[in-house]
């Protein structure tokens, strides 16, 4: 099916995830605007959306960059730029206070031969956990707002509730966000904590235990 295009404005809100103007995609160009067909696309298991072009799955890397450039413009690879920094701050801040938290629950209370490194290699998946299932909703919103290009937060999460519900929208993808928390988190842990001891000055080495 040849592609055609369509030309309008380029609206504003790029880093909030809206859509631009529309050129010749590299394969099918949707002209008909927030449409049923979007829909039924977003269910297709070889195509998804950018902005107004299908671009199958297994496009190549270069192939969707310049399909986001040609859409809209340098700022398209911003997409969703403030909502990214609320989840991942956010999630960081949560993350170290857990962690911290579990510590002075477990570690202080643990008898002395338990490994200090081994208490905390189960307190940092913990954290993992608590802060996944605590930031799952913005994670959620964020990844919303760059694949389907609703213009704020607050519209996103509007439409995830009409659509799916508020309980079942918001906790999507929650257990497999969880998951690779804790492996992540149990990496982190184990690498921050042996090179802090390994760095140790002499003089404090035996201030701290293994």
């Amino acid at each position: 099916m040849a592609a055609t295009s369509a030309v309008s404005s380029r609206p504003r809100g790029y880093f909030f995830g809206s859509g631009g103007n529309t050129t010749d995609g590299p394969l099918r160009t949707n002209n008909m605007g927030s449409n049923p067909s979007r829909a039924a696309a977003r269910r297709d298991k070889q195509f998804h959306w950018i902005g107004r072009v299908e671009v199958a799955k297994s496009s190549s890397v270069s192939t969707v960059a310049r399909t986001v450039y040609s859409e809209y413009g340098l700022l398209g690879v911003y997409k969703g730029y403030f909502s990214s920094i609320a989840t991942y701050a956010s999630n960081s801040a949560l993350w170290w206070h857990f962690y911290h938290l579990y510590n002075d629950l477990l570690c202080n209370r643990v008898p002395d031969w338990v490994p200090s490194v081994l208490c905390t290699c189960v307190t940092g998946p913990m954290a993992g956990l608590t802060s996944a299932y605590l930031t799952n909703p913005l994670d959620v919103i964020r990844a919303r707002m760059q694949v389907e290009g609703q213009p704020t937060a607050l519209a996103t999460l509007r439409n995830l509730v009409h659509t799916e519900g508020f309980l079942q929208g918001v906790h999507k993808g929650v257990a497999t966000r969880m998951f690779n928390a804790s492996v992540s988190s149990l990496i982190i842990t184990l690498l921050y904590e042996l090179t802090k001891r390994v760095c140790l000055k002499p003089h404090y080495v035996d201030e701290f235990k293994w």
